[in-house]
């Protein structure tokens, strides 16, 4: 599943990506690390950066396996759930995921919470 790709930029991103979010805004980037999604398509056609089609999480078993992967000192499910918790506690407290996320971001945050809670049910 190539999970390291995920675990080796968290090793160094992960600190800075959890510092943002409880300071209220994500202002770097490390969505595609830490958040991952699926592809994205449009009529058929897979969309986005290279980088979104690198990270994208391709298939069901993948991102179980995502859930379960430790390497580089990097547990992607704690990570995950951690950073999930934290975007809940700054909505939680009058954030809204526009400023939090901002725009590009926020559809994705979308997209990676509603598979992984597909794949998860």
């Amino acid at each position: 599943h190539n999970l390291r790709r995920y675990t080796s930029k968290q090793a160094t991103l992960y600190e800075d990506a959890i510092s943002e979010i409880h300071a209220g805004h994500k202002s770097s980037c490390w969505m595609w690390f830490v958040i991952p999604t699926p592809p994205w398509i449009v009529n058929g056609v897979e969309r986005g950066s290279a980088l979104n089609q690198r990270m994208a999480i391709r298939t069901d078993e993948q991102a179980a396996a995502y859930l379960t992967f430790e390497a580089d000192g990097v547990c992607l499910r704690s990570n995950y759930i951690e950073i999930m918790r934290a975007i809940r506690d700054q909505l939680k407290s009058g954030n809204t995921v526009r400023r939090l996320m901002g725009g590009a971001d926020e559809p994705k945050l979308a997209s990676s919470v509603e598979y992984f809670k597909m794949i998860t049910a």
